[in-house]
C-alpha cells in the first residue's frame, strides 16, 4: 500500500491491553517507511545493525502525541516498558519450546504498542517475528527474538529523550 508520497504505509493499532483506550485519537496512526539515503537516516539517529531506511524513533509523531495531550506520553512510555517486559519473558519461553504462536501473538503485541511511537525500526523487527510464528519458522525464532530485544533496547534509549 502506498500513500500519496509513493512512500510504502502499513496501518496498526495499539494491541496492548493494558494501553487500550488511553491513546484515543493516537490509537491507530499510518507508519510510513520512507526512502530515505543512508546518510539522511544517520542524521536520524539510526544505529549500525539497523535498516538505513528506517528510523529508531519518529520525533514528529512523539510531539503530535505530546501536543494531543500533555500527560499522554507520560502514560504510554511506563505501560509499553511494563507491558513489554512480560511479554518478553513469555516469547522467550516460547522460544524456547519452539511455540510460534505465542511468540506470533507476543510479537504483534509489542509491534502494535511500538507504532504509537513510529518506531519502524522495532516495528519492522516484530514483523519479522510475528511472520516467523505464524509461518512455524522455529529454526530462526532465537536470532529474531535477539533482533527484536536490540530494536527494544534502541527504543528505551530514545524514548529517554521525550
Amino acid at each position: 500500500m502506498s500513500n500519496e508520497d509513493g512512500l510504502a504505509a502499513k496501518s496498526s493499532c495499539l494491541a496492548s491491553p493494558g494501553l487500550t483506550g488511553i491513546a484515543s485519537r493516537a490509537t491507530c496512526r499510518p507508519v510510513t517507511f520512507p526512502n530515505k539515503s543512508a546518510s539522511e537516516s544517520a542524521r536520524e539517529g539510526v544505529g549500525a545493525s539497523a535498516n538505513p531506511e528506517s528510523r529508531i524513533l519518529d520525533p514528529d509523531q512523539m510531539r503530535n502525541l505530546r501536543k494531543e495531550s500533555p500527560t499522554l506520553l507520560w502514560r504510554l512510555i511506563p505501560l509499553f516498558h511494563s507491558h513489554a517486559e512480560k511479554t518478553f519473558s513469555s516469547m522467550e519461553a516460547a522460544a524456547k519450546t519452539g511455540d510460534g504462536k505465542v511468540l506470533s501473538e507476543g510479537a504483534h503485541t509489542l509491534k502494535g504498542s511500538a507504532v504509537n511511537f513510529g518506531a519502524e525500526r522495532f516495528v519492522a523487527a516484530c514483523q519479522q517475528l510475528e511472520d516467523a510464528g505464524n509461518e512455524g519458522r522455529a529454526q530462526g525464532y532465537g536470532k529474531l527474538l535477539d533482533a527484536v530485544r536490540v530494536e527494544y533496547e534502541y527504543l528505551t534509549q530514545a524514548l529517554k529523550t521525550f
